[in-house]
């Protein structure tokens, strides 16, 4: 059993079968509580793969990873019953946390210029102003929480975007392509939420966020930091 753990491919296999099968079981068969069953089969795969392979320098850095991905998981949980306001908001809360654990495990002590995320801030900027346009009339009481959501959100992009320098290639990449299928799939998810729905909105969401955590775990047993001296710095 411990193999389908320890070997890339096997592993990316039996995530995908997890994956599908929480899909299928959204999809067509609809029973909440066996939702929470492959809710926590998906997110405690990556769990366990991860403990098993990850070869952190810093004990807190597997922490991070390891707290974030069991906050996604009781989101992913509560938002099964996202049609009770109380659950929706818990849910938005655990995804918040989650997100704040991932950008203290992506956050490094590398120099970086300002002029260098400016076109990075000024996207997010407008792309945040465009969201919260489509979606406003149909926030009521939700605004604040998904404007903090969002901000956080943002956030994990900007650290994902600040990793460059100080990991390997492979793994800023696939961390990267993991933070921005997280971003379709939470935009995609909100559209249908507070704005229209749309043809295969459902499958996409959940295939999105599954790629989003694989990628993000990948990425993370992929690092390779230099050894540097901590500095930070603004130029």
């Amino acid at each position: 059993m411990k193999i389908l753990f320890k070997k890339r491919l096997y592993f990316l296999m039996v995530f995908l079968v997890l994956l599908f099968l929480d899909i299928y079981v959204k999809l067509e068969v609809q029973i909440p509580l066996l939702r929470v069953v492959t809710k926590v089969l998906v997110i405690g795969s990556l769990m366990l793969y991860y403990s098993i392979n990850h070869k952190e320098r810093e004990p807190k850095n597997s922490k991070y990873t390891s707290v974030a991905l069991l906050f996604f998981m009781l989101g992913d949980i509560t938002f099964v019953f996202d049609s009770m306001p109380l659950f929706f908001m818990i849910s938005i809360l655990f995804f918040v946390v989650g997100k704040g654990f991932y950008c203290m495990r992506f956050k490094n002590y590398e120099i970086f210029e300002i002029s260098k995320i400016l076109p990075f801030l000024l996207l997010s900027f407008v792309f945040m102003i465009w969201f919260l346009f489509v979606i406003y009339p149909k926030l009521d009481y939700y605004f604040i929480p998904i404007l903090i959501y969002l901000f956080v959100a943002l956030l994990l992009f900007l650290f994902a975007f600040l990793r460059k320098q100080a990991v390997s290639k492979s793994s800023y990449l696939i961390v990267l392509f993991g933070v921005f299928s997280f971003g379709l799939s939470e935009t995609l998810t909100a559209l249908k939420m507070f704005s229209s729905g749309f043809l295969f909105d459902d499958f996409l969401i959940m295939f999105c966020y599954g790629v989003a955590q694989y990628l993000i775990v990948l990425g993370l047993l992929s690092e390779d930091r230099a050894q540097r001296i901590p500095s930070i710095g603004l130029s």
